[in-house]
């Protein structure tokens, strides 16, 4: 997400979320996805546009200030980190930062998907999850592998 400084939220205000939607798709979703599932694509600008602005200001102000980096080593509980290889939101070199910083956490890069992996890659991304479970449980879960 590109930082929400005041000229970008005042932007978005005069503008409404249309004025960001074509931009937003192009971070979330790879070139190819966008043109081989254009239903999918399609579903997600209406998420977008239907987004109140408000909303949308105050949800970027607050990431953009927020750093709990320091925070991360603190963490006691299994933890999947989930990366597109091709995200320019969360890029994998900040995934691993996250993941290096967190004790045991798992990092697993799903390639041919950017931001909304979990939609360009459904199967890759449920199989990394459901893996997961099964090794944090230690039994098979239905889906797993």
């Amino acid at each position: 997400m590109r930082p929400m400084g005041p000229r970008r939220s005042s932007y978005v205000a005069r503008r409404r979320m249309a004025a960001i939607a074509a931009g937003t798709l192009e971070r979330w979703f790879t070139p190819a996805f966008r043109q081989r599932d254009p239903d999918t694509v399609a579903r997600i600008e209406r998420q977008i546009r239907a987004t109140p602005v408000a909303g949308y200001i105050g949800c970027a102000r607050a990431i953009m200030a927020l750093d709990l980096t320091a925070r991360l080593p603190a963490i006691q509980v299994p933890v999947l980190v989930i990366v597109g290889e091709e995200d320019p939101g969360t890029p994998p070199a900040m995934a691993e930062e996250i993941a290096r910083a967190i004790p045991g956490a798992r990092l697993e890069r799903i390639p041919n998907a950017a931001h909304l992996s979990n939609l360009e890659q459904p199967e890759r991304f449920n199989a990394a999850v459901a893996a997961f479970y099964d090794r944090v449980l230690g039994a098979p879960t239905a889906g797993g592998t």
